[in-house]
């Protein structure tokens, strides 16, 4: 098979900044660099290892294939797990290939996490993107103590990361900067550090919707020698779980290592259910951020699906319109939204059934259940063509094609 090799940089300081880099040079001479950069504070918590490059570049190298070759330290027991993570992956989506992964030197470190302390060397980071599934994570591991874990699953949250280059693109700093500032305000009244990261992760080769867990864990990773723990906050809760997914609480585990844990955070609730234990907290209303779609990045646009189901969400629950939606969804708007398929049945239809039962006659609800009956005939007639063109042998089909030209009369 062929090979990419990752070459670790040394960092670059400026007056600031702390910036750590990998060259990746394909098979075919082309050379790619990786970055990372971090306020100068943190120049000390950024590892020697190249465990993050490795999982940034994994799905790169599965996909091309080519086996990845590390010019530095990797850690022997993330080696062990990305065999696994791979297994897994490969079966879900067969486009992907086992590679191997080889490093000039393995290192095993001798410090064991142990999840059940709370102790100051046992703190734990997550990302943070302002969205609910994140605020929901910060709610359950900071002071707010939100749908509180069994005491021995509590993690000492004391850090989040906010990633400037995922879904604000590295070349819009003023937006990236205005979204940073409303996610500290979350924070900050969690008792939470918030650190910005930028990086050009998404200028590789890669699908996100498959990355974005790996692309996650990277981040954390960088700073693991302050922070042994990495909290991923769920997207679909288990009862949604469709595979693949780019985050999931079966393979993110298989990114930890010796040093760093990777745990999946929330997957038991669903998205209503988290707003529910959301909708009181102030900070949250004011400046939660769903939207990746709307034309202004650092706030919610109230037209795309995400805002509509988000809005929808806390009308269903009894908890008004948070001011961080600069406007209210209109009936017109929610009958003629366009719903996926798997949001119609995990989202739509719990807020249905969420209003209903709390006894709302409003007319938006009656403008819901029309949009989810147009979506469900639509999807029903969808999935009877694809059973008529791929089940139906042809010996069943001719007669009936006979039977409807005659009925009319073609």
């Amino acid at each position: 098979m062929e090979k990419i090799h990752l070459w670790p940089e040394e960092l670059i300081l400026d007056e600031t900044m702390v910036t750590t880099a990998v060259t990746i040079e394909f098979p075919s001479g082309k050379n790619q660099r990786l970055w990372y950069r971090l306020p100068l504070r943190y120049k000390e918590a950024i590892p020697r290892h190249c465990n993050a490059f490795v999982v940034a570049t994994l799905f790169l190298a599965m996909d091309y294939p080519a086996d990845l070759v590390v010019h530095g330290e990797v850690d022997f027991k993330l080696l062990q797990n990305l065999v696994e993570f791979q297994t897994a992956w490969v079966a879900w989506c067969p486009r992907y290939k086992i590679i191997e992964i080889t490093a000039d030197r393995t290192v095993e470190t001798s410090r064991t996490v142990e999840t059940s302390s709370l102790s100051a060397n046992n703190q734990a980071i997550m990302t943070f993107s302002g969205g609910v599934d994140s605020c929901f994570t910060l709610g359950r591991h900071s002071r707010f103590d939100l749908k509180s874990p069994e005491k021995r699953q509590r993690q000492n949250l004391t850090a989040g990361v906010m990633v400037h280059g995922f879904d604000i693109a590295v070349n819009q700093p003023e937006t990236f900067a205005r979204a940073f500032a409303r996610s500290q305000i979350i924070l900050d009244s969690g008792g939470v550090e918030l650190i910005p990261l930028v990086t050009n992760f998404r200028e590789l080769d890669q699908d996100w919707e498959d990355a974005h867990g790996a692309a996650i864990v990277s981040c954390l990773m960088l700073l693991e020698n302050i922070f042994p723990i990495g909290l991923i906050a769920s997207g679909p809760s288990y009862k949604a779980l469709v595979f693949p997914q780019g985050s999931n609480p079966l393979s993110d585990r298989y990114l930890s290592s010796s040093s760093f844990q990777i745990i999946h955070d929330g997957a038991g609730y669903s998205r209503l259910e988290k707003i529910r234990e959301l909708a009181a907290w102030t900070e949250v209303r004011d400046h939660l951020r769903v939207c990746w779609q709307g034309a202004e990045l650092d706030k919610n646009c109230c037209q795309c699906e995400k805002c509509v189901r988000s809005i929808l969400s806390f009308r269903a629950l009894g908890a008004g319109l948070p001011s961080c939606f600069p406007q209210d969804v209109r009936d017109e708007q929610i009958k003629t939204l366009k719903v996926p398929q798997a949001q119609l049945e995990v989202d739509f239809l719990p807020i249905l059934h969420t209003a209903k039962a709390r006894g709302i006659q409003d007319s938006w609800v009656k403008s819901l259940e029309s949009c989810i009956r147009r979506h469900e005939r639509g999807y029903a007639i969808k999935a009877a063509k694809i059973f008529w063109r791929q089940q139906i042998p042809l010996r069943i089909k001719k007669p009936l094609w006979q039977i409807r030209r005659r009925l009319i009369g073609r």
